[in-house]
């Protein structure tokens, strides 16, 4: 099982990057993405945001998209969040 958020619009340079793991069967954790700092690159690299070092958005998925990524997994269900936030669930 695998549970995805993706973004329905372009969330600004300044969006948090969060990955999340679920733990159990009513738990899900959360855990903030921080890009590592680049050597070669400072911390200007193409994925990087200019001002908190994390990660910028590079593309927004539509759900012909979503589907698309998944198409070999048996079902895949969306939901639509208040903040516009499309939340996809996925079972192998």
């Amino acid at each position: 099982m695998l549970l995805a958020f993706f973004h329905t619009r372009d969330a600004g340079p300044d969006a948090p990057c969060h990955r999340y793991h679920i733990v159990g069967a009513d738990a899900l954790e959360v855990q903030n993405m921080v890009a590592p700092k680049d050597p070669k690159r400072g911390t200007s690299g193409p994925v990087q945001t200019s001002i908190g070092g994390g990660f910028r958005l590079q593309r927004v998925f539509n759900n012909r998209h979503i589907e698309n990524l998944f198409n070999d997994f048996a079902s895949i269900k969306f939901f639509l969040s208040r903040d516009h936030i499309r939340e996809v669930l996925v079972i192998r």
